[in-house]
C-alpha cells in the first residue's frame, strides 16, 4: 500500500506541469538574451561616446567614477551569466524530467497492453507461466496499474478450483 504508484492520469499530469515550466523557462532566456543584445548596442554607444570625450579632452578617461562604473558593470554581467547558466540547469533538469515522463507512460502503457496476455497465461496448462502471472498480477495491482483486476478476479477463479500448484 505503500509503494509508487503508476496511475497513467497523475503522470500525464506531472508531464504537463514539467512542459508549462519549460515554456516559461524558455520565454524568459529569450527576454534575459534581448536585453543582454540591447545592452551590448547601448555599450558600443557608450564607448563611441567616451573615445570622442577623450579625443576632446587629450586624456583617457581614468577618474574613479569610471573604473567604479567598469567593475559594477563586471559584476552586473557575472552576476547575469549565473542567472542565466541557473536558467540553462533548470532547463535541462525539465528536459530530463520530460524525458522520464514520456518513458514513464509508454512502460505504464505496455504494461496495461500485457495484462490480457497475462491473463491468458493464467489458463495455460505450464504451472510455471501460473505462478509467474500471478505474480505479475499481484505486483501490477501493488502498482496501481488499471485493468490489474481483471487478472487479480481469474486468479481468484483459479485459487478457487483447487489446483495443487496454485
Amino acid at each position: 500500500p505503500f509503494g509508487p504508484r503508476l496511475n497513467e492520469n497523475s503522470l500525464q499530469k506531472q508531464l504537463q506541469q514539467v512542459e508549462e515550466r519549460l515554456i516559461v523557462l524558455n520565454e524568459e532566456m529569450k527576454k534575459n538574451g534581448e536585453k543582454e543584445s540591447t545592452k551590448g548596442k547601448k555599450g558600443n554607444v557608450e564607448d563611441d561616446e567616451n573615445a570622442e570625450n577623450k579625443e576632446n579632452n587629450g586624456s583617457s578617461n581614468s577618474s574613479e567614477g569610471g573604473v567604479q562604473n567598469e567593475e559594477e558593470e563586471e559584476e552586473e554581467d557575472d552576476e547575469n551569466q549565473r542567472k542565466q547558466q541557473a536558467q540553462a540547469d533548470a532547463i535541462m533538469e525539465d528536459l530530463k524530467l520530460r524525458s522520464y515522463y514520456h518513458e514513464t507512460l509508454e512502460f505504464v502503457g505496455d504494461l496495461e497492453r500485457g495484462i490480457d496476455v497475462m491473463c491468458k497465461l493464467l489458463g495455460s496448462s505450464n504451472n510455471s507461466d501460473v505462478l509467474e502471472s500471478i505474480k505479475f498480477f499481484v505486483a501490477a495491482k501493488s502498482f496501481g496499474i488499471q485493468g490489474a483486476e481483471k487478472g487479480l478476479k481469474k486468479m481468484l477463479m483459479l485459487l478457487s478450483c483447487g489446483e495443487a500448484p496454485v
